[in-house]
């Protein structure tokens, strides 16, 4: 149950990896006929600024998994079509795929081509086995770089209150909802979250989202790396992606597969490779 509880939090951030900066409105109030001018809080700025695309593509991605003092590497690729679709595929031997995860609005599959097994998981599943109730929408912010708030719109940001404290260029918010407490680091030139982690009441554990390597893409910044781990007393695990090859708002291709051939699985039978 551990097992699939660490494959599945790394597998739904895994898939894991702007044209241009949108305008925000912003009102005034009049007290005795002088108008109020409204500061901008520092999530305001950022959900502003942040990238927005409709396709992205990552040819020559770089995974990097530690898991119970396993380490295991391999190249591969991410496609992504906003509201649609994200797929990563993994093809550690000479481009060919062995292992393809996509995420849709309505599921998380998992692909083993090599011994033609998949597992499904929808959204409810995964909330058991983790407690989140992470949907297609928080995936897809995590992808995009964007802040979020597990199971909420993003307008909860802007809706209310949030600790801030500013240092040395860098401003950290601090938010519990639920049973999840939260802590963002953002850098303020960037105007783009360097870390984000979720922490759940009564557990130890703690995933943490990391984003480096800003680069500017034409009008797009966006980071080429992807940092996340899972950190417990007695469990860990984490995964990195560095993507070298950005390209936005291009064709791509980007279908789920067709599982006709193939024979319905477990995670655990995937993770052990029996």
């Amino acid at each position: 149950m551990k097992q699939r509880k660490i494959f599945v939090l790394l597998s739904v951030v895994l898939v894991l990896f702007s044209c241009g900066t949108k305008k925000k409105t912003v009102k005034t109030t009049t007290d005795n006929k002088q108008p109020k001018v409204h500061i901008l809080t520092i999530q305001e700025k950022t959900i502003a600024a942040q990238p927005d695309f409709v396709t992205m593509s990552a040819g020559k991605a770089k995974f990097s998994l530690n898991y119970e003092q396993k380490q295991m590497s391999a190249n591969g690729s991410v496609t992504f079509v906003k509201d649609s679709i994200f797929i990563v595929s993994v093809q550690p031997l000479l481009g060919i795929e062995l292992l393809r995860l996509e995420a849709t609005p309505q599921q998380l599959t998992v692909i083993d081509k090599m011994n033609k097994r998949y597992v499904q998981l929808t959204y409810v599943e995964v909330k058991q086995e983790t407690g989140l109730p992470i949907t297609f929408d928080d995936l897809q912010a995590i992808v995009m770089s964007r802040l979020f708030v597990v199971g909420k719109q993003q307008q909860y940001l802007l809706d209310n209150d949030i600790e801030t404290i500013s240092s040395e260029g860098k401003s950290t918010l601090s938010l519990r909802e639920g049973k999840l407490v939260y802590k963002y680091v953002i850098d303020e030139t960037l105007l783009m979250p360097l870390s984000v982690d979720i922490q759940m009441q009564g557990n130890k554990g703690e995933t943490r989202i990391e984003y480096g390597q800003h680069k500017l893409f034409s009008t797009i910044l966006f980071p080429q790396a992807l940092n996340v781990a899972y950190i417990s007393s007695d469990l860990s695990g984490e995964l990195q992606i560095t993507l070298p090859n950005l390209s936005f708002d291009g064709n791509v291709n980007a279908v789920p597969m067709r599982l006709n051939n193939y024979k319905k699985t477990t995670i655990n039978a995937i993770i052990s490779g029996k």
